[in-house]
């Protein structure tokens, strides 16, 4: 809201989440008590969305959840509630984190919001080279003025020289 307000932005649509959200490849929860993992759909400092078959668990329901990639627990007894049932999903909030817990669900989402934002950052470089090559066949020999990245996705240009 206030983002939206400094910056002008208009909401299209309301977002009532705390947290940036990151779908994770790999990673699988297990509840306790249970034989089987879920695959996690998406993953936030204050939330969870987990891929499930029909109606796997009640709204309200409580659960504990550990997460896991490649068989190594990230972190384990998080305290989840069941807020949302979609199709073929179940949304939960956590619920009673430790500063430990919450730190590693913090970690998890940043290592993964970086790795998509070097994504976008090279995907954008790459289109700034086609552009430019498209320039040049197009122009034959004449010189074309280089194109640079956006401020936002070029992260040399935030950092100051002292």
């Amino acid at each position: 809201m206030i983002f939206n307000k400094i910056f002008g932005v208009k909401s299209v649509k309301k977002d009532n989440r705390q947290a940036f959200r990151v779908a994770i490849p790999n990673l699988r929860a297990k509840l306790a008590g249970k034989p089987m993992s879920f695959s996690v759909r998406d993953l936030s400092a204050t939330g969870i969305a987990l891929n499930v078959s029909g109606r796997a668990f009640p709204v309200n329901a409580r659960l504990e959840i550990s997460l896991f990639s490649a068989e190594k627990m990230l972190v384990g007894s998080l305290q989840a509630r069941v807020v949302r049932l979609g199709k073929g999903f179940a949304g939960m909030v956590f619920e009673n984190l430790s500063r430990q817990q919450s730190n590693v669900l913090h970690e998890l989402c940043l290592m993964e919001q970086k790795k998509l934002a070097e994504l976008k950052k090279k995907k954008a470089q790459q289109a700034i080279k086609e552009k430019e090559l498209a320039e040049e066949k197009g122009n034959g020999a004449k010189k074309t003025s280089k194109l640079t990245l956006p401020k936002a996705l070029d992260r040399s240009a935030g950092k100051r020289r002292r």
